[in-house]
């Protein structure tokens, strides 16, 4: 509130005070608001938070929702002075091995010892044109001059860039030689020097008389080593085309008849390190849910979120997610509970959180990573593949003898046009005379996904139409329609569908050709933990729809009406401050007229009286 202009010295009363008394009430209000105020914002902080705990999780579930964390692998060799061998994610589980025959080296040479210098700045006194490189087919032409040096010398070979590296080394006191190294190991990359005009390699003592090199330090070589008995030639010790996924880097000759044995073994560590991230950020948000949902009956102290629904059912499904089934699974494994990851027991410090057994975890892993996989939801099942599926073609022919191919697993194109690798039909297909195939599974399956493989060199496909069973109106429903298709592999995502048949009906190929597939794939929807975890994530944080965005927004919206509110109330506070204030003030100059007549009353019966 402003100070007041008057103070009550002609009513003698405390007219401030009186005002801020009247006035309380208003304030009250406005105080209450601004305490409702602060208390929302709390709230809205604390959902800031719990969104930020939920990204968290989100961003542990994209390496667990995916299949690549489970074929993780590792290479432990029996001597690891030999080499080291790195394998990418998926490589075969295996073991080799290794003899290493001889190491890739670099080519370097230098001048012979009678042709150093004593200073490298000094002027050589020798012209000439010589070429130098180590692509016969692109050799460098250098032309050195009376008043080169050392240095300027090494300075026109490296400018050159005709794959030799020059430098001048130290030799010994007042000692110093042009050293040359090609750019790359191997024995095509060896250092190939010719002259040109005069003689000035021979000068230098590069070259000897009979035109072959002088000194060399270090012989070009190739890396010659074995894998299971079969010989590798190659340039570089690193070695990344001798066997699918291996990385393989050479450090030591063993012989041909002292082998080290390299075994490919999944890698545990990585995946459980990968769910422990997982299991790490849920109990963290579980554990600031809990905080922000709290009531201590002795203090009678309630958490900032204490009674929302909403954080209460967050946190029962963030903890169930452990026990969802995935069905089609070996091993009798229905849930991730059967691997090792489950909740606290009631009574334990870890009640409430999710617990990972680590030894029960690895065994599974080592028993059956792929299975883990599908217990996350990073694989589906396909129930094409079950026992008891059958597949029909109608419209034409099945020229290849082979439609069960469609259903076998094999997704690449080799072995296209053999047993086993695909099928084709006769003739091509119309809108008057579609090609349809239909698969009918064991039972019924609720799906989420199809993926049709063609051969990647006969792709035909163009226009088409994936169909589903439905069970209620008795009738086939579309899944996915396609009008003009160019590439080799088509997938269909969609809401999942419970069904027990489907087909694909082909209206047009691509210059008439037959329809050519590899595999159909079916998907099914999948429960696993962190699939739906992340499904059920993404919706609470949806910027557009998410319960934690609208939740956010209502607070917002609220702070903003408060905020109003007190901004009016405030500006009625002033108005009503102004108007009690020169009501005050009238009041004192009405007093201040009255007493002024008093003594003019008095003054006269003074007088009157002397």
């Amino acid at each position: 509130m402003s100070g007041l202009g008057l103070s009550g010295l002609i009513s003698g009363g405390d007219t401030r005070a009186i005002i801020e008394k009247i006035l309380r009430y208003e304030l009250e209000r406005i105080e209450n608001r601004e305490r409702d105020q602060q208390k929302l914002e709390k709230k809205q902080q604390a959902w800031r938070d719990v969104r930020s705990a939920l990204t968290n999780i989100q961003s542990k579930l994209d390496a667990l929702r995916l299949p690549f964390v489970y074929r993780s692998r590792k290479v432990t060799l029996t001597d690891e002075s030999v080499a080291t061998i790195s394998a990418a994610q998926g490589s075969a589980l295996t073991s080799y091995s290794l003899a290493v025959l001889s190491l890739a080296q670099t080519h370097v040479i230098t001048q012979r010892d009678d042709r150093v210098v004593a200073n490298p700045n000094a002027q050589l006194g020798i012209s000439g044109t010589f070429r130098i490189g180590n692509d016969p087919a692109d050799l460098k032409e250098i032309t050195i001059e009376a008043d080169d040096t050392l240095h300027s010398l090494a300075d026109k070979i490296n400018a050159a860039n005709a794959g030799v590296r020059a430098n001048v080394m130290a030799a010994g006191p007042d000692s110093y030689r042009l050293v040359l190294t090609s750019d790359a190991s191997g024995t095509a990359n060896a250092i190939r020097l010719e002259e040109v005009a005069g003689t000035p390699l021979q000068e230098l003592g590069l070259l000897s008389g009979g035109g072959s090199i002088a000194n060399e330090l270090s012989a070009a070589q190739d890396a010659v080593f074995t894998l299971n008995g079969i010989q590798y030639v190659r340039a570089t010790n690193t070695v990344d085309d001798a066997v699918p996924g291996l990385t393989i880097t050479l450090k030591k000759v063993t012989g041909a008849g002292n082998p080290v044995q390299a075994t490919v073994e999944l890698d545990p560590d990585k995946v459980l390190e990968s769910v422990k991230g997982w299991v790490d950020a849920v109990n963290s948000a579980l554990s600031l849910m809990a905080k922000l949902t709290s009531y201590n009956t002795e203090t009678r102290e309630a958490g900032i979120l204490n009674g929302e629904m909403q954080i209460r059912r967050l946190q029962t499904t963030l903890r169930s997610m452990v026990a969802n089934e995935v069905s089609g699974l070996p091993h009798n494994w229905r849930t991730l509970m059967d691997v090792g990851i489950s909740t606290g027991a009631y009574g334990s410090a870890d009640y409430g959180k999710l617990v990972i057994d680590e030894k029960k975890f690895k065994e599974a892993l080592a028993k059956d990573a792929e299975a883990v996989a599908t217990l996350f939801g990073a694989m589906r099942v396909n129930p094409a593949l079950e026992p008891g599926t059958s597949i029909t073609v109608i419209g034409t022919g099945d020229g290849s003898g082979r439609l069960t191919d469609l259903i076998n697993g094999v997704t690449d194109s080799d072995r296209f046009g053999s047993t086993g690798g695909g099928w084709e039909g006769v003739g091509a297909p119309s809108e008057a005379n579609p090609h349809v195939i239909e698969i009918t599974f064991a039972s019924a399956r609720t799906i989420d996904q199809i993926v049709l493989y063609q051969p990647d060199n006969l792709a035909s496909l163009k226009a088409f139409t994936l169909e589903y069973w439905d069970e209620t109106s008795g009738s086939w429903k579309a899944l996915a329609t396609v009008d003009d298709y160019n590439g080799a592999v088509y997938t269909a995502n969609f809401d999942p569908k419970t069904t027990s048949r489907i087909r694909l009906s082909v209206t047009a190929t691509h210059g008439d050709a037959p329809v050519r597939l590899t595999e159909i794939q079916v998907g099914q929807y999948n429960r696993g933990a962190a699939a739906e975890m992340s499904r059920y994530l993404r919706q609470l944080l949806d910027v557009e729809s998410g319960m934690v965005e609208n939740r956010e927004k209502t607070l917002a919206s609220q702070i903003k009406r408060i905020r109003d509110t007190i901004g009016r109330l405030e500006e009625q506070l002033t108005a009503r401050q102004k108007q009690l204030e020169a009501q005050f003030a009238r009041m004192e100059e009405a007093l201040a007229r009255l007493q002024a007549q008093g003594n003019a009353f008095a003054a006269m019966l003074m007088g009157f009286y002397s």
